[in-house]
């Protein structure tokens, strides 16, 4: 047995011709989650998805969310918060969700951005991995209706959105910052960063600002902070202005993948629409 759960697809057996295997066997382990959702349709196909998207969930489900079952084992943002959204279809058992949320914010840094992985023993930062929480959040809410939530972490959201705030005051965009400015594994991007120069702005995540604004005002107005809602809506169309002005290519109709860059990308033009900039 090993020491520690590890997740496979195939386990191949070498021995001697003269040993006899007279068993191999696997226990499943992971948080006991109940199945009280369920899917079913005409096409057998989406059926065999729905059934291995479920074991995957499990299988990235212990006291925390994993990112993967055999490699790193750790809880990150992003990973988390869509492994949170199935879950919250599945089951009525939201206890993992809250205590993904509440983990996560208790890793708040001094400057308002969240930590990308946690707990850990050490601090990885990707900036736009903040921006997930905050729609994870609103993901929650819509889930169960719980304000005190909302309110519980409301100042959690206007300190990852004060730290863009300043980072625009200085730059007017959202550009490369000290971290890992991550964003999607993508062929020809190192690192998985948008190819843009280090002077450059980073139009997603200039997107990703302006919808994390637009759902935190969404969130205050549910929580009764109409006033805070109306700047956050404030500052998402002041900003949207200058994205577009900025990084959107008139003849193309497509955002650039920055200010400067002549590169075009899914993930930018996905997020234009994402963001409620393009129809």
């Amino acid at each position: 047995q090993t020491f520690w759960f590890r997740a496979f697809r195939f386990i191949r057996v070498e021995c001697d011709p003269e040993t006899e295997l007279c068993a191999l066997s696997a226990a499943p382990c992971h948080y006991p989650l109940s199945r009280d959702g369920a899917f079913r349709c005409s096409d057998e196909n989406y059926n065999r998805m729905y059934e291995i998207s479920v074991h995957t969930l499990l299988c990235c489900l212990h006291e925390i969310f994993v990112d993967c079952p055999y490699y790193e084992q750790q809880q990150y943002v992003m990973d988390g918060a869509i492994e949170a959204s199935v879950l919250m279809r599945l089951s009525n058992d939201l206890r993992p969700v809250r205590k993904l949320i509440d983990e996560i914010a208790a890793s708040q840094r001094p400057n308002g951005l969240l930590c990308a992985n946690y707990p850990a023993t050490y601090h990885q930062i990707i900036p736009g991995f903040s921006f997930f929480w905050i729609f994870l959040l609103e993901d929650y809410y819509e889930r169960t209706g719980d304000g005190d939530m909302v309110r519980k972490h409301l100042a959690t959201v206007d300190k990852i959105l004060s730290y863009f705030d300043e980072e625009i005051r200085r730059k007017t965009l959202i550009g490369h910052s000290p971290y890992w400015d991550y964003a999607d594994w993508v062929d020809g991007w190192t690192r998985g960063v948008p190819p843009t120069e280090r002077d450059d702005a980073i139009t997603l995540y200039n997107l990703y600002y302006i919808s994390g604004l637009r759902t935190a005002a969404r969130l205050c107005e549910k929580a009764g902070r109409p006033t805070l809602a109306a700047e956050y809506t404030a500052r998402a169309e002041e900003h949207e202005t200058a994205v577009t002005f900025r990084c959107l290519d008139m003849k193309k109709r497509l955002f650039r993948d920055g200010e400067k860059a002549d590169t075009f990308s899914a993930h930018t033009a996905v997020w234009g629409i994402l963001a409620d900039v393009l129809s």
